[in-house]
């Protein structure tokens, strides 16, 4: 009879205050205080008891580094792309590589959300049903559609008072304010945000990206899309199995989808690739503990050739997109070491709030919490060298943050039925 071995020592804590550890499968040991010994069942390591719990502590973990991550992204739009003059031989050679490769891990961030969401949403809905999926669609009203709504909605009316005392304070007409609601009319809620024009020479036309007013929130925007239509997500991954992932594997790579706002193709590949795991019953941490050779070796290739530049930057998106989606990965493995490894759990407040900290962090209400953050930084900090930008761009995402989070607590304490309101009821 063979045996299955994990590819890591196990360490996990009990609540008899011992650590149970083993690298194999069939059989872990107990050590105990007392230096005794017991053996467990392979049952132990391998039904819903313990690898389901390894794998909802793993999802519980990494969701407040990924918000951090997204506010990071959103810090200094300077690292987003190569600078070409820059020498890297310099001080400011070595702050920029430093930055670039860090927003370059720090772009996982919301393709890990998307995979986190479609396994959630499939996970205790394996076999689908209409009534199932109402049930499911009148959960997230208000945990997605309630809150994108208000926090949009909030969003402009402050935008619009903004205007306003901007119009007393340089003497503008009421035209000043009447042509921004104009302009902007109900594309506040879904597409008035507009970036990241590309022409790829595969493609006849342009692709871009769109968001709402409050523009992290293109992220919940497109949850809601993919939600709605987790119907055919089911029917696709129950019906082509591993080739649905195989054909938006190959769209995502490509760009080869439609431009329809709200419908991005990180969107459909990631929630898919979540709901093929929950769908056909297997364990997104078990699947890359196993397989975390590949994974890393696939991923550490891949950022080699972006980092040296070997690949033209009209081809780019064909080497950096599977590179996100072995570091996803790789970013699962990392986080399931924490929780095994280390018996490290998530912060329940630091859980709950990863969804204020997305919503707000960004959010002109005139002047968002990340502006503002940032604007202390560069004032208390002395000068305008290398070194200050690259300390304030990890040090501003962290600070914001910590803001948001005391904010959070404190509008929970205070006002919990609001607070519940805005973030779904998290």
């Amino acid at each position: 009879m063979g045996r299955s071995y994990w590819e890591y020592e196990v360490s996990f804590p009990t609540h008899l205050g011992e650590r149970i550890r083993g690298s194999c499968l069939f059989c872990v040991q107990t050590a105990s205080d007392s230096g005794c010994y017991n053996l467990l069942s392979l049952k132990m390591l391998t039904d819903e008891n313990l690898l389901s719990k390894v794998q909802s502590e793993t999802i519980s973990l990494l969701r407040f580094p990924m918000a951090l991550l997204v506010i990071l992204i959103h810090t200094d739009s300077y690292y987003a792309t190569w600078q070409a003059d820059v020498e890297l031989m310099s001080v400011e050679g070595v702050c920029f590589l430093l930055g670039y490769i860090v927003r370059m891990f720090a772009s996982i961030a919301v393709p890990t959300f998307f995979m986190i969401s479609g396994f959630l949403f499939f996970n205790n809905f394996r076999e689908f049903s209409w009534g199932g999926y109402k049930k499911k669609m009148k959960s997230r009203l208000k945990t997605l559609i309630v809150p994108f709504v208000l926090w949009n909605v909030v969003v402009f009316l402050a935008r619009i008072a903004g205007k306003i005392a901007k119009m007393y304070y340089i003497g503008e007409s009421w035209d000043y304010v009447a042509d921004f609601i104009a302009e902007t009319n109900w594309h506040f809620i879904w597409d008035i945000s507009h970036w990241g024009d590309a022409n790829h020479p595969w493609l006849w036309w342009t692709t871009y990206t769109t968001g709402p007013i409050d523009v992290p929130l293109w992220f919940l925007r497109d949850l809601i899309v993919v939600t709605v239509l987790s119907p055919l997500i089911y029917w696709l991954v129950k019906t082509l199995k591993i080739f649905s992932l195989v054909l938006l594997f190959a769209a995502y790579v490509s760009d080869f989808w439609v431009t329809w706002h709200g419908f991005r193709i990180t969107a459909f590949f990631y929630y898919t690739l979540g709901a093929y795991f929950a769908i056909n019953g297997k364990n997104i941490v078990e699947f890359c503990r196993q397989n975390y050779k590949i994974i890393v070796g696939v991923m550490t290739v891949l950022f080699a050739s972006l980092i040296t530049r070997c690949i033209p930057d009209d081809y780019r998106i064909l080497v950096f997109n599977p590179f996100i989606l072995a570091a996803v990965l790789s970013a699962v493995v990392c986080g399931s070491n924490f929780v095994v490894n280390k018996g490290i759990k998530a912060n329940p407040l630091l859980v709950s709030s990863c969804f204020f900290i997305y919503a707000c962090h960004a959010a002109a209400l005139p002047k968002s919490p990340l502006g503002i953050v940032n604007k202390i930084f560069h004032f208390i900090i002395p000068g305008d060298t290398y070194l200050e930008r690259i300390f304030c761009y990890f040090a501003v995402p962290c600070a914001t943050a910590a803001a948001l989070v005391l904010a959070y607590w404190l509008l929970m304490k205070w006002f919990p039925k609001i607070g519940k309101l805005f973030c779904g009821g998290r």
